[in-house]
Formats: C-alpha cells, structure tokens, sequence
C-alpha cells in the first residue's frame, strides 16, 4: 500500500495501537507462538474497541450497523442450543468489527486501519515466505499433524493457503503499480511472487487457489483497463504457467489427491454439497431470521456431551443466508459490492489492491465461512480490508471536495 504523508505521520498512539493489534492476531495463528486464549483475546479487543469509541466523533455505517442489529435478532427469535454459544460468538463478531470493520469511520481510524493492512499484508508476505524456506530446509515443522499438508509456520494448511494467495496478489500489485523500481527489487519482487504461488499450491487448498487467481484475473482486468493488454497478459500467464509445469507439478500433488477423491465421488464439489443445500434449506423454513447467528441445524437427534458448538457451513455467503435471514445477506453483499464499485471509481495503487483482497475473499467465501466467525484469522483479514477500504473511499471523496 502506498503512504500519503497524512498516514507517514500518524499519531505515536495510533502506531502502538496498530502493532498491539497485529500482535495479538499473530498469537492466535503462528503456530510456534503460544496460543493466547479465547477470553484474554476478545477482552484486549473489548478495551481495544471502546478506546476506538472514544476517539474523536465518528460516524456509523448505516448498512453494517443494520447488519448487526438484525443478526442480533435472529438470535433472539430462535431458540439456539446453549453449546452454540451465540450471544459469546455475537460479542465476540461486534468488538472485532468495531475495532477493524466498517461499522464506525473517521479520520484517525482511516489511519489506524490503513497502517493494520498495510503492516499485516507485509507479514503475511514474510509468514509465507519463511514459510516455503522453511519447507526446503526442515520440512516436518512445516507439516500439519491434521491431513499431513503443508501449514509453514502457521496452524493449519487452511490458514497457510489464503495468507500465500494474498501475499501473491500484494506482490503482484507492488510489482506492477510502483514506478522507478530498481532490478534488484524487481527480481526479489518476482522470487516472492513465485514462492507465495508455489506456497498456496502446496498448502492443498483449492478454494484458495481458485479464489488468488480469480482475483488475479479481476485485478489484471482493471489495472490494464484494455481488453487487449488484459488478454496478452493471460496469454502471458498461461504460457509460463504451462512453461514451468515440470518445476512446480509435484507441489500440487495434495490438490491432485483431493481432486482424485472428489471425482471417486462423482462430483467435484462432493465436500460442498450437502453443506450448500443445509444451508438453502435453513433459509427456506425462516427465510428471515434463519437459524440464528452463528448456529446451524446439525442434523443429530442426540448431541454429545463434549460438543463444543464447531460447524462447517461450507458456504461463508450461504451461511449468513441461512443463519441470520434475507435482511442481513442483503446488507453484507449491497455493502460489498457498492464498496467494489467506488473502488473500482478511483483506481489507484491502493484501491486496485484492495480491489484485489476483496475479490479474493468474495470468490473464497463461496467454499469457506469465516465472515461471521471472529475467532478465525481470516474473519480479521475480510473485516480489516472492508474497514480499510470504507475509510479510503471516504478519505478520497474529502480530497476530492477540497480540491474542486
């Protein structure tokens, strides 16, 4: 992300702030840092979130704070079994979003939730590229002991492949959209795409994959913003991919197994499926307030005792869909393409970037929920780039008033 001078000279406090919370998020995911429990983790963002209230006076995003309210809701109008947890889930979802997300906005907060995605996106890159070194040097740390795929230095392969797919379309975005670069950085820029590629290839996971190239494609198509230079890029894409497919094949064996699997199965979404149609139906009983937030019909009779609540939707869209109603579905997905939209409108390094996030996690969450899951890294990576993004649409409309 490129800096103004405005975000250079932030605030000593905001700065704090920024690496306090980037900190606290790498403890719940980088797997040889202790795990910092659920409790300590929601209450430093509980103090976190009612110190970003007392910044000075905000205004609320209407759409997101109905969002809320009505997902509030469908908690009350259903009667959700106590293992769901929902009301410590829906605490939980609501400080997040208030911290990062872009339920609230103002000028410091622009430059607080700018500087976590700028910072966190320059992680991301460093996660994934020890990551793959790693993999070279000691593999059997980089192993995850669930699946035996490859996790790098982070809790799960589930985990490793969406922070490599990012870090990919980061580069890529850096590569194409910064002038005057010398060969030096140029070279290093195209090592690090190609090991966060080959990183999101090895982490096994197809909706990851799919997800980073989809919104390769989407981000070539408005940074070229000519059909012809877009196709000679894809010709070109294609070409070193097919090129190179000796090199980088047997990374993808992991994804060859799970593709073998699905089509012994007679369908390549078999895994998806039934969790697709779970969700239509909870819509279709109680098309308006669905199951209830964050819960899910699991379809036992009897539940064991140990049951902590875990469910996999399958679906992140599907799931808000089925679980809170047509009023919430209807706010997140208006809200997210009206922010696509304005981005798309003033398309400058940091909007093609955060175009690029964006269409990352709206291809990715058709396979993957983590939208309304605060506990996941990547519900902190979705609202972090909505916050960021809101706040920069924002911060452009105020220089374009001043300057007409």
């Amino acid at each position: 992300m490129e800096d103004n001078k405005e975000i250079i000279d932030s605030p000593r406090k905001v700065k704090i702030l920024v690496w306090l919370v980037i900190g606290i998020v790498l403890f719940r995911f980088i797997n040889f840092l202790p795990t910092m429990p659920a409790p300590i983790y929601y209450g430093i963002f509980s103090l976190f979130a009612l110190i970003t209230t007392l910044f000075k006076a905000f205004k609320l995003n209407l759409l997101i704070l109905m969002f809320i309210i009505v997902s509030y809701l469908s908690i009350l109008a259903n009667d959700i079994p106590s293992y769901f947890h929902p009301y410590e889930r829906y605490f939980g979802f609501v400080i997040i979003i208030t911290v990062i997300g872009p339920l609230i906005q103002n000028k410091d907060l622009f430059i607080f939730r700018f500087n976590i995605s700028k910072y966190l996106m320059i992680i991301s890159v460093m996660i994934t590229v020890i990551s793959f070194i790693l993999y070279w040097v000691y593999k059997p740390i980089t192993i995850s002991e669930r699946g035996n795929l490859f996790c790098g230095i982070t809790s799960h392969s589930m985990q490793m492949g969406p922070i490599a797919g990012m870090s990919f379309l980061y580069l890529v975005n850096y590569l194409f959209t910064r002038k005057n670069l010398c060969k030096i950085n140029i070279i290093l820029l195209v090592v690090g795409i190609v090991l966060c590629l080959l990183s999101c290839v090895l982490a096994s996971s197809r909706a990851a994959l799919i997800a980073t190239l989809g919104a390769l494609m989407i981000w070539a198509l408005l940074f070229f913003n000519s059909i012809k230079k877009f196709f000679n890029f894809f010709v070109f894409f294609m070409v070193v991919v097919l090129l190179t497919s000796p090199l980088w094949w047997s990374f993808s064996e992991s994804i060859q197994g799970k593709m073998a699997y699905s089509e012994s199965k007679g369908s390549l979404l078999v895994t998806r499926q039934g969790l697709w149609q779970k969700n239509i139906k909870t819509f279709k009983d109680n098309p308006f307030f669905g199951s209830g937030f964050a819960s899910m019909d699991i379809g036992r009779k009897v539940v064991k005792s140990d049951y902590k609540g875990t469910i996999e939707p399958g679906s992140g869209w599907l799931y808000i869909l089925g679980s809170c109603g047509i009023i919430t579905f209807l706010c997140i997905v208006y809200f997210y393409i009206k922010t696509m939209i304005e981005l798309i409108h003033i398309r400058d390094e940091n909007s093609l970037l955060l175009l690029a996030l964006l269409s990352f996690f709206m291809i990715h969450s058709f396979a993957e929920a983590y939208i309304l899951s605060a506990g996941n890294v990547m519900f902190f990576y979705l609202w972090s780039t909505l916050g960021t993004s809101s706040l920069y649409i924002s911060h452009k409309k105020l220089i374009k008033a001043k300057n007409d």
